[in-house]
């Protein structure tokens, strides 16, 4: 299952290339999400790590 975080940013990178794709600043925005939406899907497939506990 996607992470809901990870398919917003799928989603949004969809929409760039749909609406503006004549923007050359949404070539950029498009590669800085890909690159969030990696690390997110990274993270996502760790087992998540147990919190520190605070005396």
């Amino acid at each position: 299952m996607i992470d809901p975080k990870v398919q917003v940013l799928k989603d949004t990178v969809e929409k760039i290339e749909r609406n503006h794709s004549d923007n050359p600043a949404s070539s950029q925005l498009k590669q800085i999400l890909n690159e969030k939406i990696e690390e997110l899907e990274t993270l996502g497939n760790r087992e998540p790590e147990p919190l520190a506990e605070s005396d």
